[in-house]
Order: structure tokens, then sequence, then C-alpha cells
């Protein structure tokens, strides 16, 4: 007993910035049932201003939909603005493609300044019977990251005017093929409508068909791609032909290799890039020797002879640790 009060006395000397912190990495199921650790905890989860809908247990969708709803019905007749919403669904839950459509509606509609947007594991239907294609559509969205989903579409169609950040990582084909879908780099498309992106991070075996808006805006661009197909030199020269305002690029050991034995796509290509000032090249199949020759290419060249002057101290080692 004595040390149920003691452990309730040191709950309740925790500050408030880092109770959401703890309480962000586990589902806001759990998070309202922690609340009978004690009083202070009862209502906090009130006032947190992100929220965490991950759950993996064994639950019907009906009811988990019917508990996010009760929770954003709370949260949006408060003071405090949801400004963080994070979706992961687990095995166990049944229905979860159907189930992810209904809280991502409920979100969009309960949610009015909605920040921050991420959809982890889970399995992605059509949002509308008309249409065989995933669809956002948010005025406030600042950022979205799309992590391991499962597509069950052949097209993604992302109307964000203010995102700043959108980050995809893809789902390993093997994986999603066992749930009969499909990775993010097989569909036929992904759109993404926006004005002004500053930061663009993919992560993937193989390149998405990205058709995105804003790159005169993108200040640091982050690809890696560890299986990038002859067939994807083009997308990948398209993109980085319009990156003129980047400041800090890394790309994949395996991205620059494609490249440097693609000179019939990229040979009289000027740099693109006048405001690089951070050049990283990370090998995501493991560590091997890299020929300087192999940099010395398209749009790289004369990036490169910007260096050591405008090339960090952490390139400079990095760079220098692949070609010896």
């Amino acid at each position: 007993m004595q040390s149920g009060k003691r452990l309730a006395v040191e709950v309740d000397s925790l500050p408030d910035d880092l109770i959401y912190k703890i309480l962000s990495y586990v589902d806001t199921l759990y998070s309202v049932r922690l609340s009978v650790l004690s009083s202070r905890w009862r209502f906090i989860w009130i006032s947190m201003p992100y929220l965490n809908f991950s759950s993996d247990e064994h639950i019907s969708s009906s009811r988990y939909h019917e508990f996010v709803n009760n929770v954003l019905s709370v949260r949006c007749n408060n003071k405090i603005d949801v400004s963080s919403v994070s979706v992961m669904l687990g095995v166990n839950v049944t229905n979860r493609g159907l189930l992810l459509n209904s809280i991502l509606d409920s979100i969009l509609t309960m949610c009015k300044n909605l920040k921050n947007l991420t959809l982890e594991r889970c399995r992605v239907f059509e949002r509308d019977e008309l249409s065989d294609a995933f669809t956002i559509i948010n005025s406030r969205l600042l950022s979205l990251t799309l992590k391991k989903v499962v597509w069950h579409v052949d097209f993604v169609y992302v109307n964000t005017p203010q995102l700043k950040n959108l980050i995809l990582v893809d789902t390993s084909p093997l994986e999603a093929k066992g749930y009969y879908g499909r990775s993010i780099s097989a569909l036929s498309g992904v759109t993404i409508l926006t004005r002004d992106l500053t930061y663009l991070y993919i992560k993937g075996s193989y390149f998405p068909e990205l058709c995105l808006d804003g790159f005169h805006s993108l200040e640091k661009v982050d690809l890696y791609i560890s299986s990038p197909q002859k067939t994807n030199v083009h997308k990948i020269r398209y993109l980085l032909q319009r990156l003129h305002s980047v400041k800090s690029l890394a790309l994949s050991l395996e991205i620059v290799e494609l490249l440097s034995t693609s000179e019939e796509v990229i040979s009289h290509q000027p740099s693109p890039f006048h405001s690089l000032k951070s050049l990283k090249i990370y090998p995501l199949q493991g560590l091997k020797p890299l020929e300087l020759q192999c940099l010395r290419t398209y749009t790289l060249k004369s990036s490169l002879e910007m260096f050591p002057t405008q090339l960090d101290e952490e390139q400079e080692a990095m760079k220098k640790g692949l070609i010896h």
C-alpha cells in the first residue's frame, strides 16, 4: 500500500510536458486507462496536444471506432487543440482497412486544427466506392507521414496546400504481398499537391511514381532507395533537376551508382544545386568501396567541385571512409 502511495506521489510530481511525452508512446486507449494511477492523471489526457491510436488488442473495429469518436468528441470540445494524430492498427484489430477510413474521416472532420498526421503499418483502401484512390484533403496539415502502409488502391491523392514535411517510408514488396496489397512504389501514381514543401524524405526498395508540387521551396531532401531500377532514372532525374533551393541533400549510394551508369539519360545536364551546403551519401546494402569517379557524374559533379569549402566535417570524414 505504501509503495502504491509513493508511486502516486512521484507520478503527481512529474511536469505536464514529461507526462505528455510518456503518454505519446502508448495508445490513447491506455492513456485513458492510466488515468487511474493518480488524481492528477485522471484528466490529463484531455489536455494532450496529440493523440496516438495504435491499438493491437483483440478488439472489434466498431468498438474501437466508437472509442476514437468519443475521445475526439471530448478533445474537440475543449480549448486545447489536437495538433498531431498518429494511427497504427495492429493485426489483432478486425476490419483494419475499413476502420482506418472511419477513423480518418473522424480525425479530418473533428480535428479542425490538425497539423501533423501519421499513418503507420495500416492497410489502406479507397475512401470512395466510385474511385480507386486514397484521398486526403486538408487545408491546415503541415506534416504528413506514411510509414510502411499496405495499399489496396491504385492511386494516392493528397491535397494539402500548407504541407511542409512529407515522409514516405515504404513497406517491403514481400510484406505487402503477404496482405494481398501493394507497396507505395507499386502504385500507379502518388500525387501530392502543396505550395511550400520544405522537407521530403523517401525510403524504400524502389522509387515511387511521384507527382509533387512545391519543388521550389524544398530545403532538405533525403532519398534512401536501396534497389533503384534502371527504369527509375527518369523519375530521379526529374526530381533532382527541380531541387534548386535544396541546402541539404542525402542520397543512398545505390542511387548514385545508378546515375553513374546512366550517362545516356543524365549527361550534359547542369547541376541544379545552387544552394547546396551539405551532401551525404549512405550505402543501404552494407558498406563497400566507392570510386570517386562514381560521384563525378551528372548533377553531383559541379556540387562536389564546391567542396571541401562548403562540405561539413562530417561529410568529409564519411567521403574519405567510403573512398578508401
